[in-house]
């Protein structure tokens, strides 16, 4: 039986309004002795800064998506998962649509994704917004790993 280790960040950004926003980095794991990732979840939770009377007169949606990867940018080869979400608001009539953004992978036994000594895997963000506010999302995401390589 071997032992299951988890790293894990909780972080918000904001997307400014009538922007979209380029990749960036939201928070680096670094590995410290050879490990295999068996598994690793991203959640994107709904904007927290925009309350019912910024939306008045500010039909729109934000969009925001966020990446585990080695890489230092979006869509890249050796990526683990990717989620995204979208929120949509609309004035008359009245309605909020929110898309749940919620990811969890666990491989197979036997199966993993290696990362080497002082290997890293990223989480990436990216997002945009078409309103007149600023938006704030939150982002968390954990890796499931063992010590050695499978």
């Amino acid at each position: 039986m071997r032992r299951i280790f988890t790293w894990g960040i909780a972080t918000s950004t904001t997307i400014e309004d009538g922007t979209i926003t380029y990749p960036m980095l939201l928070g680096t794991f670094l590995a410290q002795e050879d490990i295999t990732i068996i598994g690793f979840e991203i959640n994107l939770h709904p904007p927290v800064s925009i309350i019912a009377t910024d939306r008045i007169g500010n039909d729109g949606s934000v969009a925001w998506e966020a990446e585990l990867t080695p890489q230092g940018g979006f869509m890249m080869e050796g990526g683990l998962g990717i989620c995204a979400a979208i929120e949509v608001w609309n004035t008359t009539p009245a309605a909020v649509d929110y898309e749940l953004a919620h990811k969890i992978v666990m491989f197979p036994e036997g199966f993993g994704v290696t990362v080497r000594e002082e290997g890293v895997i990223n989480l990436m963000f990216n997002g945009s917004n078409d309103t007149a506010v600023d938006v704030r999302v939150t982002v968390d995401a954990r890796l499931y790993y063992v010590k050695g390589i499978r």
